[in-house]
């Protein structure tokens, strides 16, 4: 596949991630203002967005892997969050005064770290070939 396919692809699953689970939010709002007809409405298009339209991108860029593979990738992605997302977004919404915004990226770090640190449990279980 072209790298660029790749990315392409990747990027499309993002997309199709956040719509789902901000559909899902709608859903929400919209049965808590009483209007549960809309609420099936925004779930249904979720249910799409995730298990049809996700999964067929996923399929085509090799996700899911081995538990191996799915281990490695979300310690990587957790680390990355950790050590480099997360502590620069906060940094970033303290200089523009956006303490909110800082304490609850700090806290999705935090947050990020404890997954860490489960994955990281799971592979000291299993006996994996070193990186």
């Amino acid at each position: 596949m072209h790298p660029q396919t790749r990315l392409n692809l990747l990027m499309a699953m993002r997309g199709e991630a956040y719509t789902y689970a901000r559909y899902l939010l709608f859903a929400d709002q919209a049965r808590a203002c009483g209007r549960p007809d809309l609420a099936a409405v925004y779930e249904e298009a979720a249910r799409a967005k995730r298990l049809e339209h996700f999964v067929a991108l996923a399929a085509l860029v090799g996700l899911p892997g081995d538990e191996v593979a799915n281990l490695r990738l979300a310690i990587d992605a957790e680390s990355f969050d950790v050590t480099a997302v997360y502590p620069a977004l906060a940094a970033a919404a303290l200089r523009y005064g956006d303490e909110s915004a800082a304490a609850l990226f700090t806290a999705i770090a935090r947050d990020s770290r404890s997954h860490l640190a489960v994955f990281q449990a799971a592979v000291d279980t299993m006996a994996l070939p070193a990186r």
